[in-house]
């Protein structure tokens, strides 16, 4: 009884620290897409202020920047999901059960979590668009 306790314990341990180290990722996997938009700022402002010089309305734009903040945030997610799926799937063998269904709860939350990001992510960046592009014509 003992070794299963301790057997149980070390696991539990183990996807502790799998996960808070996976949260650290996702944060800051987030925080270098939000800085690299907002570095390329200026340059998009000045690209869609020139947009919209030419007739491009204000709901064309937010779908091209809605695409292009969703490329940026769907591109790892999918890469990182392909590699992830491989990683559980050696990992389910390993420990001899399947542990998909545990997995998939937990891409899950992260799918929800990274919506939730682009989400902020996109109305933020949009925003900052919609006013430079004002500040620039006054």
């Amino acid at each position: 009884m003992p070794s299963y306790v301790s057997t149980n314990q070390s696991i539990s341990l183990t996807l502790f620290i799998g996960l808070f180290i996976s949260l650290l990722f996702f944060i800051a996997m987030g925080s270098l897409i939000y800085f690299k938009l907002f570095t390329e700022l200026q340059d998009d402002q000045a690209q869609f202020k020139a947009l919209s010089r030419i007739g491009m309305t204000a709901a064309e734009i937010r779908r091209i920047v809605v695409t292009q903040v969703g490329l940026v945030f769907l591109i790892p997610c999918v890469v990182g999901s392909v590699h992830a799926l491989f990683a559980i799937q050696a990992l389910g063998n390993l420990l001899g059960s399947p542990i998909l269904k545990y997995a998939a709860v937990v891409f899950g939350i992260y799918l929800v979590m990274q919506a939730a990001y682009f989400g902020v992510t996109c109305a933020t960046y949009l925003r900052s668009i919609r006013s430079g592009a004002r500040s620039a014509t006054s």
